[in-house]
This record gives structure tokens, C-alpha cells and sequence, in this order.
């Protein structure tokens, strides 16, 4: 069975030809979306890393920015910045407190325990 383009097995759809054999099998039955996707949230990434830095002070954004969206831990940048881990787990609350109040002032979004929703 051939491979799909995502290299999972699956069934593709065989295409006949005139005389009613097998002449290939095609798999553009759907357009490929996963490069547009991909495009579209490194794009979101972007304005939001933007937003965060026009929004805060330099520091609070660079720590948001590195625990939150690069997945840093509290830890690990404590010990890149060379600062105890308590001064920095203090000052990420004081950035996120802050940065939930200016969110709240500047979105129509509503965060709820960390989850953005609509209202």
C-alpha cells in the first residue's frame, strides 16, 4: 500500500484509467492547508510577542516571553540571568499581574484562569 504524504499508511484514492486499470493513486482530493496554518500562527506568535514587548517594561516582557511562550522554566531563566529563583518567580507574578491588567483593557477577549474565551 502506498505512503501518504504525512507518512502514515492509509488509503489513497486509486484512479483508473480508460481500460478500467489501475493507473495511479492521487491524494490531492483535499488542498494542503498545513503550511498556511503553520504561516498563519508563526504570524500570531509574532504580534503577540510584539504586543507584550510595546506593553510592558522590557524585563517583564523578555521573562513572558521566555517562561510562557518559549517554555523556559522559572529555573532555568532564574540561572541564565544569574538571579535567585524566588526574586524571579516574584517578579513573573508581578509581570503577569500586570500584563492581565493591560490585556484586560486593550482585548475584547476575557483570560479565565489562563484560557483566553469570548464573552
Amino acid at each position: 500500500m502506498p505512503r501518504r504524504v504525512d507518512h502514515k499508511t492509509g488509503y489513497l484514492a486509486a484512479r483508473f484509467d480508460a481500460n478500467g486499470k489501475k493507473a495511479r493513486y492521487e491524494l490531492d482530493e483535499f488542498p494542503d492547508l498545513a503550511g498556511m496554518i503553520r504561516e498563519e500562527e508563526r504570524e500570531q506568535d509574532r504580534e503577540l510577542r510584539n504586543w507584550i514587548r510595546e506593553n510592558l517594561k522590557q524585563d517583564y516582557a523578555e521573562m513572558l516571553i521566555t517562561i510562557h511562550l518559549e517554555g523556559m522554566t522559572v529555573t532555568e531563566y532564574a540561572i541564565r540571568i544569574g538571579e535567585k529563583r524566588t526574586a524571579v518567580s516574584n517578579r513573573l507574578q508581578r509581570a503577569e499581574k500586570i500584563f492581565r491588567e493591560i490585556f484586560s483593557k486593550t482585548c475584547h477577549l476575557t483570560l479565565s484562569r489562563g484560557y483566553i474565551r469570548e464573552d
